[in-house]
């Protein structure tokens, strides 16, 4: 079976509410397997928090973003808007992350120094070269080490502090970092994802949490994502959670919303997609929040999912004009992250769309901007790790 096959088969696994009684007994071995993951994890977390391993600095303040599970919950776009959110304070901030889905690599790549654009998604991965092109003038590096790619970043596209030319990079915003306890952060974001609740979800390999809810506290701030996707009642449970979790501060509730459409080749889009009838092509964790900002931009909308982080080949094309062809659709929509996979359709596939989307603040406006207020001025003098 396949790595996607493999990824699919076990989400439904641990999804089935009421699964068979041979896939009872599976469940119980993951159930098991999820013990010394969870001892691991502990250990890990255990190691740091004492001193035992000590954490690396990065000279300038470092905001983390990250969450508890796997799978999507808007990681990159809440990255994109706080690193554009920063750049409206004055504040030139860089991106690093691990490069998900790129070539392995023992040092740190430099996907962007914040003017070219320098590597493939072959090399750094899907996520790292959409960062690379939605946010210009802000460089990006990958790396296994996150501190190392830091300190690259720094040295090719630092900067001459004090030069309106060439501001120096005041900034790093982590992209999926959470985890990664071995780089000092100023702050922590958590994001939570409202569309696909988690309360009552499981250790990996047994569920989706990469660790216990209750390590939540190291969070900084908790963003409830995807609000748009849930009822008033779901979102209400989860910000109730996230209030006990961060002992009285309220979250910060965001939505992801439609951000303009162009077109993957040739000339740009007369209009809009409002009324047409499009195939949705995605391979995102979290695919129906991209197909609710399509819905949103008006569209009659058709799903066409792939794993994530699904690597598009040529032979690809064919089945999206069959299920093009199959719905009647006028057009192939897709996402920012596909489209830096995407080769141009070939005739009789499209025309295919590309379709921005953001996320907005809903609720807590003044809590993002009281943790700039926080974190910006100074560093922490406090030595210890958050």
């Amino acid at each position: 079976m396949s790595g996607a096959g493999w990824q699919s088969s076990w989400e439904e696994l641990v999804a089935e509410p009421y699964p068979r009684w041979p896939d009872r007994l599976l469940r119980a071995g993951l159930a098991a397997a999820a013990a010394p993951f969870g001892l691991f994890v502990a250990a890990k977390a255990a190691a740091y928090r004492l001193g035992v391993r000590q954490r690396r600095r990065l000279p300038v303040q470092v905001f983390v973003v990250g969450n508890l599970t796997l799978g999507g919950t808007g990681k990159t776009t809440a990255t994109q808007h706080l690193v554009r959110r920063l750049a409206a304070r004055g504040v030139r901030a860089a991106v690093i992350c691990r490069g998900y889905g790129g070539r392995p690599s023992r040092g740190p790549l430099i996907v962007s120094d914040g003017t070219s654009v320098l590597s493939t998604v072959q090399e750094c991965g899907d996520e790292a070269l959409l960062l690379a092109h939605s946010l210009p003038g802000h460089p990006v590096g990958v790396a296994r080490r996150r501190e190392r790619a830091g300190e690259a970043v720094l040295t090719v596209a630092g900067g001459r502090p004090g030069s309106p030319a060439s501001p120096a990079v005041a900034a790093f915003v982590v992209d999926d970092g959470f985890q990664y306890l071995r780089l000092y952060r100023d702050a922590d974001i958590l994001l939570v994802d409202a569309s696909r609740p988690f309360l009552a979800d499981r250790l990996f390999p047994a569920g989706r949490l990469r660790e216990p809810r209750r390590n939540a506290v190291r969070a900084s701030q908790i963003w409830i994502t995807h609000c748009e996707l849930a009822s008033e009642p779901a979102v209400a449970q989860l910000a109730e959670w996230a209030r006990q979790t961060l002992g009285g501060r309220p979250p910060v509730l965001t939505a992801h919303a439609p951000a303009g459409a162009r077109r993957l080749s040739g000339p740009g889009l007369d209009g809009d997609l409002r009324g047409e009838r499009v195939l949705a092509l995605s391979a995102l964790g979290a695919p129906a929040s991209f197909e609710a900002c399509l819905a949103q931009a008006g569209c009659d909308v058709h799903p066409l999912r792939y794993p994530d982080h699904y690597r598009y080949a040529p032979p690809d094309w064919e089945r999206v004009g069959a299920a093009q062809r199959a719905c009647g659709a006028t057009w192939v929509a897709t996402t920012e992250k596909d489209a830096v996979k995407l080769t141009p359709p070939p005739p009789g596939v499209g025309p295919v769309a590309v379709l921005g989307c953001e996320l907005r603040v809903v609720e807590g406006e003044q809590q993002v901007e009281q943790l700039l207020d926080e974190v910006l001025p100074c560093r922490a003098s406090d030595p210890r790790a958050r």
